[in-house]
């Protein structure tokens, strides 16, 4: 049980790893298009 546990949190980390990353890159892509609206 211990050990289903622990991979159990770790493959959860992975998963936020993951989630995380991708919400940095949809800001960074909002952040460009904005830039790119106010140069216009």
């Amino acid at each position: 049980a211990m050990v289903k546990a622990n991979s159990n949190e770790l493959a959860d980390g992975d998963c936020l790893g993951r989630n995380a990353k991708d919400v940095r890159q949809a800001i960074d892509k909002i952040k460009k298009d904005y830039t790119a609206v106010l140069q216009q």
